[in-house]
């Protein structure tokens, strides 16, 4: 595994850069836990165990639901979604050190931008939250695919709307999910903040992948 850092050499040309991002944009596990455990003390329910913790933060809200909800709320899942006000959430949200000036500098250097993530209609409202949606190209999300993350799905639909190559492209996750799904979609695969996944790179924050790309990119 090579650690990102500014002396590391890309493997290949990159042109586009591919982010999950609970985990990766935001540090977002305390809002995610308080979204779900609202919906289980609606019905009073127990708050999730820290398996359930590990579920949600990882997969799409359906998916969660049907993991944390008994069986006779899964025709009920709509309601409750629309119960819970996400903007309360907002604050529990923490922006990544460096996110900001890392998509500045990927902006002026004309490389592609986008999100993959296995959130649904909470994503873009978070994006012009925080006045984000003006660096990435596409945003996808679960809702708008028929497979989820780990199927390549997400990520070919990113390709077809770039026009370029797997082999051009990079994907930064932090997740066993986005590590399957950049395997399966044949492309590089950087994890964040995650050493025990299987990846191409290791970034330890934007700062070190801002210098690296710095020094890489032509």
């Amino acid at each position: 595994m090579v650690i990102c850092n500014p002396l590391a050499r890309l493997k290949r040309q990159v042109k586009g850069i591919i982010f999950d991002c609970d985990g990766v944009l935001f540090d977002s596990r305390l809002a995610n836990i308080k979204y779900y455990n609202w919906a289980r003390e609606m019905h009073n329910l127990p708050p999730l165990t820290p398996e359930e913790e590990d579920y949600v933060h990882m997969h799409s809200v359906y998916e969660s639901f049907y993991k944390i909800l008994p069986r006779s709320l899964w025709d009920r899942i709509e309601e409750i979604r629309k119960a819970i006000n996400y903007k309360e959430l907002y604050k529990y949200l923490k922006m990544e050190d460096g996110l900001l000036e890392l998509l500045l500098f990927l902006k002026n250097k004309g490389i592609w931008v986008a999100i993959n993530t296995n959130r649904t209609n909470t994503m873009l409202p978070i994006l012009y939250y925080y006045n984000l949606h003006i660096y990435f190209y596409p945003v996808v999300t679960a809702s708008m695919i028929s497979n989820s993350k780990p199927h390549p799905e997400s990520v070919y639909f990113i390709l077809n709307k770039w026009k370029i190559s797997s082999e051009e492209v990079a994907y930064i996750g932090d997740s066993k999910l986005d590590e399957e799904c950049a395997r399966n979609s044949n492309v590089l695969f950087w994890s964040y903040k995650n050493r025990k996944l299987k990846c191409d790179m290791y970034i330890p924050n934007f700062w070190t992948l801002k210098q690296f790309l710095v020094n890489n990119l032509k």
